[in-house]
């Protein structure tokens, strides 16, 4: 995919060659190709239009004409040639702007991925609100925002290079050049986005700017089909220090140059100068409602796992002296009315019986309170997970391990912080002899309580949708039978 440095490359040689031309008829060979508008209404916008300049920003390439603009993205292998008239139109070539010179500027996509829009505006403010704009992070080869890209990644359990290749948190980088960018930092790909230190988020960013701006003056990298709209091949490639460089030396300490996969993407590094730091596995913990997860929390405490418990969590913010309860109650009694709320909160006591009844007959109330509970919750979960990774990194001794027991994890979403998940599958029947006989309750509301959440089946459906890794823990015997399951996943884990 042209990168960054690749359509800089491609806006100057048009720039040269084509400001100052007038459009006199436009063959759109590929209607696929156009976002935003018909065939007929695209050819009438351009025709007759004078192209006065160009812009870009991050992947995206911008013709500027006499009152509306065109927004080009190369996708994969999208390039630009400039012909003669009378050239015969070749395969892959799918949309062809005749200029009043004789001239033609052809697309040219093999893979028929690119995009063209037309804006109604030649502001670059305005064009900039487009939706496939507007979203864009500010431009990797002059930021120096290193606060707003510390912000954007600190509490992301993702993968640094999938960070980076996310153009809402950074705009122009590919999977070269993030390749690049993370070996000149010392910063292995998988490291976590919540890992990354302010000081290391400056270095990428340093980094990244130096980077692209040697790319720029090099013409781009010519990898397989890259080519500038004259046909001249990118020369970045000659310095490139790890993309591509399987089986060769490190430059810097003549380890061997190893290819993985990141976020589907083939990567490179140096297995020595990028080492994978603050290495500690997260793993959190659902299944339905007295499935077995306290009896598993509490399993691995005593082994000296470290655990977080939501549920203690969700607890502790409806308990009097929480900084959060005035204002869930004040959010509530918008939502329920505060006659309903003065049943169950009496100065500042919550009565949970009686809440609870509230939210497990009512999908919506319930649904509510999920609402403001689930924000706070992981935020606190994000910042407890923080002070445990330093902890266990502190502490050489102590499992690199850590479990966040979420009850409604998939529900939640917050499956985003965690390497793997353990579902816990327990028998329904079993699950509702417990809920009567530890609650107290009829059998129809054990399950409307079960009912609430995700079965287990969703639950491996969501999972499985959401590319989520997961390993299914039966509890349907004894607790000994229990805790030999738990120990053949610990077993999987080391």
């Amino acid at each position: 995919m042209p990168e960054l440095p690749e359509v800089e490359t491609v806006k100057l040689t048009l720039e040269n060659k084509l400001v100052g031309k007038r459009i006199t008829n436009v063959d759109v060979l590929y209607d696929k190709m156009l976002e935003n508008i018909s065939v007929d209404e695209f050819k009438k916008k351009l025709i007759n239009q004078k192209l006065n300049s160009f812009y870009r920003y991050g992947k995206y390439l911008v013709f500027i004409f006499d009152n509306v603009s065109l927004v080009s993205h190369l996708r994969m292998e999208g390039k630009y040639f400039i012909k003669n008239l009378n050239d015969e139109i070749v395969k892959h070539e799918h949309i062809v702007f005749t200029f009043d010179d004789g001239t033609s500027l052809r697309y040219h996509d093999t893979r028929k991925f690119g995009v063209m829009a037309i804006i109604d505006s030649t502001d670059v403010k305005e064009i900039m609100q487009y939706k496939s704009l507007v979203k864009l992070g500010e431009e990797a080869n002059v930021s120096t925002n290193y606060q707003g890209l510390y912000d954007k990644i600190k509490n992301k359990n993702i993968p640094i290079k999938t960070l980076l290749l996310d153009q809402e948190n950074l705009a122009g980088l590919g999977n070269i050049y993030v390749d690049e960018v993370c070996f000149k930092s010392n910063i292995h790909p998988l490291t976590k986005g919540c890992d990354i230190t302010l000081e290391e988020t400056k270095t990428i960013l340093d980094n990244a700017r130096s980077i692209l701006a040697h790319a720029i003056e090099c013409g781009g990298t010519t990898i397989r089909s890259y080519t500038s709209s004259l046909g001249v091949t990118g020369r970045f490639q000659i310095n490139l220090m790890v993309h591509t460089k399987e089986g060769e030396p490190c430059i810097n300490c003549g380890t061997t140059i190893v290819k993985t996969v990141v976020g589907g993407r083939g990567t490179y590094l140096c297995p020595k100068c990028q080492k994978e730091k603050n290495k500690v596995i997260v793993v959190g913990i659902t299944g339905l409602i007295s499935s077995g997860k306290t009896v598993i929390t509490n399993y691995l405490t005593e082994n000296d796992y470290s655990v977080i418990d939501t549920d203690v969590i969700s607890k502790s913010l409806l308990e009097k002296d929480s900084i959060y309860l005035p204002n869930i109650m004040d959010k509530l009694s918008e939502k329920w009315g505060q006659n309903i709320v003065d049943t169950f909160y009496q100065d500042g006591i919550v009565k949970r019986n009686i809440l609870g009844n509230y939210i497990f007959s009512d999908d919506n109330k319930r649904q509510d309170l999920n609402n403001l509970m689930h924000p706070i919750i992981k935020k606190i979960v994000i910042s407890s997970l923080k002070r445990q990774k330093n902890a266990i990194i502190n502490n050489t001794n102590k499992h690199q391990v850590i479990f966040v027991a979420v009850p409604l994890l998939f529900e939640a979403r917050y499956d985003d912080l965690f390497d793997e998940v353990l579902i816990v599958d327990c028998d329904e029947n079993n699950i509702i002899e417990r809920l009567m006989k530890r609650d107290n309750i009829s059998i129809e509301l054990a399950k409307q309580k079960i009912a609430s959440q995700l079965s287990t089946e969703e639950k491996i459906a969501y999972a499985n949708k959401n590319k989520v890794k997961y390993y299914l823990l039966e509890n349907k015997g004894s607790i000994l039978e229990l805790y030999t399951n738990i120990d053949k996943y610990l077993d999987t884990l080391k």
